[in-house]
């Protein structure tokens, strides 16, 4: 395998983590969607609605590969697929 730099995972790694906001379970990290400006993340929450987050280093406070478990700021905003 390709060693990746600090901060760096594959895809195949983040898949299937536990997301949290602050104290808050908000789902399971579903696809990521790879785009030209950023990668977004796609949660599935406990109802099944989608949750996009942009995979940036704003948002994104910490993953633990070992446990699966991204932890996203506090003042991190959240997309759901049914908001216009």
């Amino acid at each position: 395998a390709v060693r990746l730099s600090e901060d760096t995972y594959y895809i195949h790694d983040l898949i299937g983590s536990k997301v949290y906001k602050g104290a808050e379970f908000l789902g399971i990290l579903e696809d990521v969607l790879t785009m030209p400006a950023n990668d977004v993340y796609i949660i599935k929450d406990l109802y099944g609605k989608k949750i996009f987050i942009p995979a940036i280093k704003d948002y994104i406070k910490s993953f633990d590969p070992k446990v699966k478990k991204i932890d996203l700021t506090p003042d991190c905003d959240l997309l759901y697929d049914d908001e216009n």
